[in-house]
């Protein structure tokens, strides 16, 4: 079985797979009059309020349901893993749990804080420390560190103190908490910062890309976006710039493509307004920037939206090709 587990990491990391980076459910999260909504791809309300079934301890807070044992969500994050984590709750005691795409409470809302699912395991805090559960909702790993990020080829960067390290699915402890940030794992590396500067380790723990950049995020299709002086650019596994930096922003790839902040309009009246357009692997812009928020792919579409100035506010969808496959006007 260990055998069988390693082959599947080594081969996730190889091609890149990201399993937690997709929303299954076709589901996103939009707030209305204060509480949290589900709507799917048509914009059709699809969840507007959760519910409890069974035994529940949480049943027995008449804060958090009402007498048919429903109630209004706060908060919610994305599906992932079929389930999505979501608060609930007056503002003096609020609590999280996970629901499936019927809006039923799969795991009862009994923490302060919960992260989406991946690799099976969760982040979740109680009493002010952060820990693991599976998706049946057993604690796996007890609530004892500062802040927890998600598992990533089979690790997870958890802060004990002021320094971070990386746990394994068990919970011991394999690269030791020494870095003054942690990111996820991408294609077996992950990026760390030492000091002021952002370099990256494979699952070793081992330095492969001395820390030199200002910012950096994960790997995914090969590539990794990182903030050089004041742009952004891509590197490869090696290290290399492979597109320079040139980006005011920039997102991870998926699909082919990652979207870009390729120009600031510094003199929009009420806030700086971000252009966001998509390149390839090579650098090139296929999309152009004619957006003021752009989501990476996901099965083939991209939430984006556009706002600026005094014309109505525009979101949805487009494909691969730039080409609008579903908006509303505002």
């Amino acid at each position: 079985m260990k055998k069988l587990m390693a082959f599947i990491l080594i081969i996730a990391s190889v091609l890149c797979l990201s399993a937690c980076g997709t929303d299954e459910s076709e589901l996103y999260v939009v707030y209305y009059d204060g509480a949290a909504i589900y709507r799917d791809f048509d914009g059709n309300t699809a969840i507007d309020s959760v519910y409890i079934t069974g035994k529940s301890t949480a049943l027995d807070d008449n804060n958090l349901f009402t007498e048919d044992n429903s109630a209004n969500m706060n908060d919610g994050k994305k599906f992932s893993e079929g389930m999505a984590a979501v608060e609930v709750g007056p503002e003096h005691k609020r609590k999280w749990g996970y629901i499936n795409i019927k809006g039923k409470f799969l795991i009862e809302p009994i923490f302060d804080g919960a992260e989406s699912f991946c690799e099976g395991f969760a982040a979740v805090k109680m009493n002010n420390k952060m820990g693991y559960i599976s998706k049946n909702g057993d604690v796996v790993i007890a609530p004892q560190y500062d802040y927890a990020k998600p598992f990533s080829d089979g690790l997870a960067a958890v802060k004990d103190g002021d320094k971070w390290g990386y746990i394994d699915t068990t919970g011991k402890m394999i690269i030791s908490p020494q870095f003054s940030d942690a990111g996820e794992f991408g294609c077996g590396l992950a990026a760390v910062k030492d000091g002021n500067k952002w370099g990256y380790i494979d699952t070793t723990g081992k330095v492969v890309i001395t820390p030199q950049f200002n910012e950096a995020k994960s790997f995914s299709e090969n590539l990794a976006a990182v903030k050089d002086g004041d742009k952004w650019g891509y590197i490869d596994t090696t290290g290399k710039m492979v597109i320079n930096a040139e980006f005011y922003g920039a997102g991870n790839f998926s699909e082919g493509l990652a979207p870009v902040i390729s120009f600031v309009d510094w003199c929009y009246p009420k806030d700086d307004l971000n252009w966001y357009g998509y390149i390839d692997t090579t650098g090139k812009m296929v999309i152009e920037p004619e957006f003021t928020y752009a989501e990476e792919f996901s099965n083939g579409r991209a939430y984006v939206k556009r706002d600026d100035y005094d014309n109505p506010v525009t979101k949805g969808y487009i494909n691969t090709e730039g080409k609008v496959i579903k908006s509303k006007t505002y």
